[in-house]
């Protein structure tokens, strides 16, 4: 069947234009995406649309919790089985700790962190800035002691900067 169509020239015509519009859109989508990482990661100060989620969950209950920093620096507390339920505002932190974290999230390129594990108990981190979400999760460490993954340095070091905004 797929080489009678292929055959027919207004099918090969149809193929031909639809990767003709596409494969330059692909490509164009792309390279914005990678021009846009090198400067929003040289800047200082969180941008306009910065949103930091973190939480851990998971397991028998299926129960997370964890925080929300949105573009004021607003943080938020959560609890329940999505991100975001029953969100309560729990403090504003103070300009030079918000940059900071911003700071801490560039610095340990989380834009370049790929990882979607999960285990027993979920750790999960989400950065929404410039336009670009970027998500990591990974099972939680059975041991205090284990040589902890970069990723979960980062998210142990983002909420230290929460709880001393205070």
């Amino acid at each position: 069947m797929i080489l009678l169509l292929s055959g027919n020239r207004s099918f090969s015509s149809l193929l031909t234009t639809i990767l003709g519009i596409a494969t330059p859109l692909f490509l164009l989508s792309c390279q914005f995406s990678e021009a846009t990482k090198p400067h929003l990661l040289s800047e200082t100060s969180p941008p306009s649309d910065f949103q930091l989620v973190i939480g851990e969950g998971g397991g028998f209950v299926g129960r997370w919790n964890g925080y929300i920093v949105d573009s004021t620096g607003t943080v938020f507390s959560w609890s329940g089985v999505t991100p975001g339920q029953n969100a309560k505002q729990t403090m504003v932190l103070a300009r030079p700790q918000f940059d900071k974290l911003w700071q801490t999230i560039v610095k340990a390129r989380f834009f370049d962190i790929d990882t979607t594990e999960s285990g027993n108990i979920t750790l999960t981190m989400q950065v929404t800035a410039g336009g670009m979400v970027h998500r990591a999760s990974w099972a939680k460490p059975a041991e205090i002691r284990q040589r902890l993954a970069p990723v979960h340095v980062l998210y142990d070091s983002c909420r230290a900067i929460m709880s001393r905004g205070k």
